[in-house]
């Protein structure tokens, strides 16, 4: 062990020992006093004296009894450890639409950046059928020091909440949950898209969207938004589906023969090449047939005439979110704070008035 080489105060000898404490250099059972002066080379009573300043500020725990002094590990908030980050995405990375893979990726390169490691479960919350008891199994036999779940319903970000792993929602249901957070609320970006349509004097709104917000509290701002113009929310207006692109045009081919919808809201930008040649296949035009609206701002939409009403939000933004939040985390501190990104209803070319009868 290094020596001191100017022997004075035993303050100098504290100071000594707590940075070699912090670094690891003693870690468990302490050699006796004696050893511990003759390494420093400093005087018994100097040493014997330091010893008693560190056990007083905690970092040694006295033996007792003829048993010897302990080094206890204690975080130095100035200091971060290296961690272990799993992402647990909401659907492969392939199914997602490009802004959210750009801004996973983002995510991924800050934190390695930062000297963490980041992986991507080889599952995704689709792949467990959004089952709590098959991802707690799942969670349990992965390695993790952290946690990112992606758009996940309440139920399991609860659990999530509730493990000793500090995780944090990207997305999802964790608005009245005590787990750290950041994304958009669809809750507040809905509100305005719906009342904007109802003005126009759509009725017959029909939102296309995963089985995740299907089961989500959106549904209920759905509900009073549609009933504060008479209108009764039933399956038609969020239907069921299978989320591939023949459920796609199976869902549409059905919506269209009965009751035909006059506006429709797209979840996944990816979606909206099915719907659109759906629509050119039914010489259906956007917006004087019918109202079109993309709840996300993939640049993908900018490519679509006429140019397509969206939610814009910033996904980048949650990414740095995520990695502010993971310092923290390698500090000690596991922060809860939900940290929302702002979204505004673009309202574009594709939003007109419901044809008439």
């Amino acid at each position: 062990m290094k020596r001191i080489q100017k022997i004075g105060l035993a303050g100098q000898t504290v100071e000594f020992l707590r940075e070699q404490l912090r670094a690891g250099k003693w870690a468990g059972k302490l050699p006796g006093i004696q050893a511990m002066a003759t390494q420093c080379g400093v005087s018994h009573d100097i040493m014997r004296a330091a010893v008693l300043r560190l056990e007083q500020e905690g970092w040694i725990v006295p033996g007792g009894d003829g048993k010897r002094r302990e080094a206890v590990v204690k975080a130095d908030p100035t200091q971060r450890r290296s961690l272990r980050v799993m992402t647990l995405l909401a659907m492969p990375m392939e199914d997602e639409n490009n802004l959210l893979r750009e801004a996973y990726l983002k995510m991924q390169a800050l934190i390695e950046t930062d000297g963490h490691t980041c992986r991507f479960a080889l599952k995704t919350l689709r792949d467990l059928k959004l089952d709590p008891n098959r991802i707690k199994r799942y969670v349990s036999t992965q390695s993790a020091d952290a946690w990112v779940v992606v758009g996940a319903p309440v139920d399991v970000l609860q659990w999530f909440a509730d493990q000793t792993t500090p995780a944090i929602a990207f997305g999802g249901g964790s608005l009245h949950i005590r787990i750290a957070g950041t994304g958009s609320l669809l809750l507040e970006g809905l509100g305005p898209i719906y009342r904007r349509l109802i003005d126009l004097g759509h009725r017959r709104i029909v939102m296309i969207a995963t089985d995740l917000i299907r089961h989500s509290t959106v549904i209920p701002l759905i509900r009073e938004e549609l009933a504060a113009c008479g209108v009764p929310m039933s399956n038609y207006h969020v239907p069921e589906w299978d989320e591939t692109p023949e459920g796609l045009q199976a869902l549409l081919a059905n919506a269209f023969h009965m009751t035909p919808p006059t506006a429709l809201l797209v979840q996944n930008s990816n979606w909206l090449a099915g719907v659109i040649s759906f629509l050119a296949a039914s010489n259906l035009r956007v917006p004087q047939h019918i109202s079109l609206v993309s709840l996300t701002n993939d640049p993908s939409v900018a490519w679509y005439q006429p140019r397509i009403g969206h939610l814009h939000r910033d996904h980048m933004e949650q990414a740095h979110h995520v990695s502010r939040w993971v310092n923290e985390v390698a500090r000690g501190k596991n922060d809860r704070t939900f940290r929302p990104v702002k979204q505004t209803f673009i309202e574009a070319d594709s939003v007109g008035s419901p044809p008439r009868k």
